[in-house]
């Protein structure tokens, strides 16, 4: 067996049904949800590429070799998304069902792909053992209760703008780590640094410099002070709405569920567009910006 911790998980099992009943897919999908919890709280499982499979929108294979034309179309496959589509009909949308659906595909891909499990290039194995160790080191300092963690107020962000904080969820705890992995294509500190490396490149500073210049001075001359109009104003609402309802759903809808993610469109939409948080946020950033230049000594915050 590949993983024996797993053994001692007990899988839902299979039953004969003569017709599909909504009791039954709910007991059957909470059960579901209870395996993934537990399968999620084992280290091996999750630093696997299994698992990665599991939540990536496509199979991972290996570099050198292109996704053949149809390989997804077997009957297994097929079949899967017939019984799928046929549940999404029934029950309406759930997250879980969302997830299971690409989930699944990729899951039959990489099974039926025999080089998924022979990796030959040997940087990519170095840099799959590098990604573990860094991912477990992650998943270690969430759970250290001492300390806390890089991660911990993203964790949180993440939770709370797709509404993922709820009792009843089974997003929680290593699983929201996990999730957040998949999500970025890394681990979230190596994300986070060299987001903010980029940021502070010669060439990113020169590109800020620059559309700063040609907003306040286009052409060489002082942009006249003109105001919006109400219907400017409502235009480019509308626009940036569409922009976020669009984006997140599909960024995100795989792992948390279209609903969710439509939800955490609008819940970060409102939160943009709320000018007393902006003006509160704005101020923070230049308090500390002006605590970092001058500095605060031992006499600490001047408030």
């Amino acid at each position: 067996m590949r993983y024996p911790s797993v053994r001692h998980l007990e899988f839902p099992r299979r039953r004969m049904v003569m017709k599909l009943q909504r009791e039954f897919l709910q007991k059957r999908r909470l059960a579901l949800e209870a395996y993934l919890q537990k399968l999620l709280l084992l280290p091996e499982v999750c630093r696997s590429r299994d698992l990665r499979s599991f939540l990536s929108q496509r199979a991972i294979i290996p570099r050198d070799e292109a996704p053949r034309d149809g390989e997804t179309k077997d009957l297994v496959t097929r079949i899967y998304n017939s019984v799928a589509d046929g549940m999404d009909d029934f029950l309406g949308n759930f997250g879980v069902l969302d997830q299971l659906s690409t989930a699944g595909q990729n899951l039959i891909s990489a099974a039926t792909s025999q080089q998924a499990s022979t990796i030959t290039d040997s940087g990519l194995a170095t840099e799959d053992a590098v990604t573990a160790a860094e991912a477990e080191a992650e998943l270690n300092a969430f759970e250290d209760r001492e300390l806390e963690p890089f991660i911990k107020p993203i964790c949180d962000l993440f939770l709370e703008a797709f509404e993922l904080n709820r009792g009843n969820n089974w997003l929680r705890g290593r699983a929201v780590v996990v999730v957040l992995h998949q999500l970025l294509g890394g681990t979230i500190e190596r994300k986070v640094r060299e987001g903010a490396r980029s940021l502070a490149q010669d060439e990113s500073l020169l590109r800020y410099i620059s559309v700063v210049k040609e907003s306040l001075w286009p052409g060489g001359l002082l942009r006249e002070n003109r105001i919006r109009t109400t219907s400017e104003r409502l235009k480019s609402r509308t626009e940036a709405s569409l922009v976020l309802a669009t984006l997140i759903p599909d960024m995100a809808g795989n792992v948390v569920g279209r609903t969710n993610a439509q939800g955490a469109a609008r819940r970060i939409f409102a939160t943009l567009n709320n000018r007393r948080l902006n003006t509160h946020l704005m101020y923070t950033i230049l308090d500390e910006i002006v605590l970092v230049l001058f500095g605060g000594g031992e006499t600490g915050r001047m408030r």
